[in-house]
């Protein structure tokens, strides 16, 4: 069962609280445009709310999900180079299938994320292939790196 109230945004969550979180968000269910673990997350819904973001004014498509997510991550987090990569890190792919797509690193190749072909919040392995050509950015919340 996933939590049902959003999370407030705390300034110093630890990478084992922002995973708790995360977990928490496991099995609900996947909407576009998403931020509410009751009503449905999509990956960038998932994020903001794991990680307490303020959500954008405006919907936003597939196409457009970077300057959304380059805005939402600016204030809070540290662009980080891929071959630092830790858990509770959120991550962007970019795949032919999925032009951008977001998720939760989970430590040990594994991820949190908003799988749409399952329609629900899942933990999952990451191929290995996403993680050596289609890991695009990757950041850390600047409270966690503290």
């Amino acid at each position: 069962m996933w939590c049902t109230s959003s999370p407030d945004r705390k300034d110093n969550m630890t990478p084992d609280e922002i995973l708790e979180r995360a977990r928490s968000a496991i099995g609900a269910p996947v909407r576009h445009a998403g931020y509410d673990p009751v009503t449905g997350l999509d990956c960038a819904g998932l994020i903001a709310w794991v990680y307490g973001l303020t959500r954008p004014e405006r919907r936003y498509g597939r196409g457009d999900l970077l300057p959304l997510i380059d805005s939402l991550m600016a204030e809070s987090f540290d662009l980080i180079p891929a071959s630092a990569l830790a858990p509770a890190d959120a991550m962007l792919f970019r795949a032919p299938a999925m032009p951008n797509h977001l998720a939760i690193y989970a430590g040990k190749n594994e991820m949190i994320h908003a799988n749409e072909k399952y329609g629900r919040v899942m933990r999952s392995g990451i191929p290995a292939s996403w993680l050596d050509r289609r890991l695009h950015r990757v950041w850390r919340s600047k409270s966690s790196a503290e």
